[in-house]
């Protein structure tokens, strides 16, 4: 099954908008398209890593933003952490992926608001209208931007692209023995695609949704769909595919990260902005010579274009 393919089992998409329009967050929004934005957490607070390409930005607003002594300075952008204006929506965001299949496909600041856009199957639907309900809550703490069918990945990856330049990076190690998520990659019930949910990382792990021709029997496996063959579960032993935990300690944001078997392989493809491209492939090699030293094939790294959707 192509990536492709499986990746339309989830064929809802939900965006919610935050106000985020103080301080820096003012400066931001008088920028010109969208700004990357990865959430996290620290001692229960939450907290926006934001990315800044050097070559989009216009030099006044440039200026406002590297005059802060806690700004990181990349090769091609810059980056800072802030603390989000609007803590209630944590709430909102945990209730959200706490719901059975649902990703967070992306986050972004545009316009002095924060966007967060899921994806989920439609089996799911009645419990996020329910969540958005917030139980009468006046006023809520986001804005509904839209809710509708969800975009195939290539259409999805291009028009991100036209806007900011994405890359598409696809490497390969042996099969570790180590991950039990692997045990579903593995098998011989028919050919199985996973997707790691990577923007939002619970205490249990980061959620996997599996996607697969046949059905799956395993213990640890949630049904999201016996009609789709689509399945979720938790693994919190993925920290070896991320080059020692370093692409998640400096919250590189990936806008797509799946998990293949091929020709006795595991195969990790995965889009980030074409800003920190660079950064993540030296993260990935930075795997040989550690503890589990994987030695990593890098078998694909480019700015995405039209030729990969002819395999992805």
């Amino acid at each position: 099954m192509r990536i492709s393919e499986a990746y339309r089992k989830l064929d809802r998409r939900l965006i919610i908008a935050v106000k985020q329009s103080e301080g820096v967050f003012r400066v931001i929004s008088t920028l010109q398209g969208r700004t990357p934005a990865y959430i996290f957490e620290e001692n229960g607070e939450g907290y926006l890593q934001m990315y800044f390409d050097k070559e989009m930005m216009p030099h006044g607003s440039l200026a406002a933003i590297v005059a802060r002594n806690d700004v990181t300075d990349r090769t091609y952008y810059y980056t800072l952490a802030e603390k989000m204006e609007n803590p209630e929506c944590i709430d909102t965001i945990h209730r959200i992926m706490a719901t059975r299949s649902v990703t967070m496909n992306d986050s972004y600041l545009m316009r002095g608001e924060l966007f967060l856009d899921f994806r989920f199957h439609n089996s799911v639907a009645a419990d996020i209208i329910e969540i958005l309900s917030g139980n009468g809550e006046n006023p809520p703490a986001f804005r509904l931007e839209s809710m509708r069918e969800s975009e195939g990945l290539r259409e999805r990856m291009m028009g991100i692209h036209r806007e900011s330049q994405l890359s598409l990076v696809r490497y390969s190690v042996d099969m570790p023995d180590s991950i039990g998520l692997l045990k579903y990659l593995k098998s011989d019930t028919g050919e199985v695609v996973a997707e790691v949910e990577n923007r939002h990382i619970p205490k249990g792990g980061a959620r996997i949704i599996l996607y697969s021709t046949k059905p799956l029997d395993f213990s640890g496996l949630t049904e999201i769909s016996k009609t789709d063959n689509v399945y979720e579960t938790y693994a919190d032993d993925l920290g070896i595919l991320r080059g020692g935990g370093k692409d998640r300690m400096l919250r590189i944001p990936r806008l797509a990260f799946f998990l293949t078997k091929e020709h006795g392989r595991l195969v990790d493809t995965t889009i980030v902005q074409s800003t920190g491209a660079g950064d993540y492939v030296s993260y990935i090699m930075s795997m040989s010579g550690t503890e589990h030293d994987l030695k990593p094939v890098v078998e694909h790294y480019s700015a995405l274009d039209e030729k990969v959707w002819e395999w992805l």
